[in-house]
């Protein structure tokens, strides 16, 4: 199996290449490359933690936790904000929503925490309601006319010359965030602060770079925060600002499975695929982290240190 391309960085210039375990000896000889031990995908939770703070019952609510939409297993509290005069959970799609690609709001609205994985159960651990949540589209089939109708005479051209290969139209449209809101009932207490490894609040410098929703091995993947807000105009951080990084800038991500963990930009304007259940999603003007994540840490909020 070759190496495949699975995005870049356009600012500087970097490729990011999946190579598949039998190619590991090519390393070597790969310039400007980031060398990734998997594809990007989607970091929801894998497995239940007992040991960990974060995966328990917390009350108020902190940044940094266990939580998700009743029908999956887990991601992470990402931050708090107002909208329209209610306060917001913060998080991925794919955390508030089982099905992140459709356009409608799922079926079930209970936001979990913690997540199912970790213990959490309707009705005892709903503390929010789905809200919203900004549609990853994937790609798919196309129905172009004109596409249609090359790919037909490409393979009519394959056939008669005897080759296996065949061509497909496929659209690949282009996501900038995966993001979702929850409303807090009133009643359901906070506390605008992120949780450390040891279960107190951990300091973090305020300055908001964006959520993490997608990783591969050493890498993450973050949606920019300035993208979240063009989205969500009436959105407000609650003692947060939104700010913007470079590479070589130092950030910190406190995840639900691997805490509070540093990083380093690499890219602040990469395009990259990352695989969804429902296929794969392209995305542009995202952020690429050297750093430690793991299923579970979608939704981490990331700040610059």
């Amino acid at each position: 199996m070759e190496p495949r391309v699975v995005g870049y960085a356009r600012d500087t210039g970097l490729t990011f290449v999946y190579l598949p375990p039998e190619s590991r000896f090519e390393r070597l000889n790969c310039p400007n490359r980031i060398v990734l031990d998997e594809p990007f995908r989607i970091l929801t939770a894998v497995e239940p933690l007992t040991a960990s703070p974060r995966t328990r019952r917390v009350r108020p609510l902190m940044a940094g936790v266990s939580i998700g939409n009743a029908k999956i297993t887990a991601g992470t509290l990402g931050f708090f904000g107002k909208y329209k005069g209610e306060i917001v959970l913060i998080s991925n799609a794919h955390v508030f929503t089982d099905k992140p690609e459709s356009p409608y709001p799922p079926f079930n609205h209970n936001i979990l925490q913690p997540g199912s994985i970790d213990g959490g159960f309707e009705p005892h651990d709903i503390v929010a309601k789905y809200h919203s949540h900004i549609q990853v589209k994937v790609a798919g089939t196309s129905s172009c006319s004109i596409s249609k109708a090359v790919v037909k005479t490409l393979n009519w051209l394959s056939e008669v010359l005897g080759r296996q290969t065949r061509f497909e139209a496929v659209t690949k449209p282009a996501n900038r965030v995966d993001i979702a809101l929850a409303t807090l009932p009133r009643g359901v207490e906070y506390n605008p602060v992120v949780m450390g490894n040891d279960g107190s609040p951990v300091a973090v410098s305020g300055k908001l770079i964006g959520f993490l929703f997608a990783g591969s091995g050493d890498y993450y993947v973050v949606s920019k925060i300035r993208n979240v807000l063009s989205y969500y105009p009436e959105l407000e951080l609650v003692n947060a600002s939104p700010v913007d990084v470079k590479p070589g800038d130092r950030v910190i991500k406190c995840g639900r499975t691997t805490g509070c963990t540093e990083g380093e930009v690499v890219s602040a304007n990469a395009v990259l695929e990352v695989r969804y259940p429902a296929g794969l999603a392209f995305f542009e003007d995202v952020i690429v982290v050297r750093g430690k994540s793991a299923g579970g840490d979608s939704g981490s909020a990331v700040w610059l240190l």
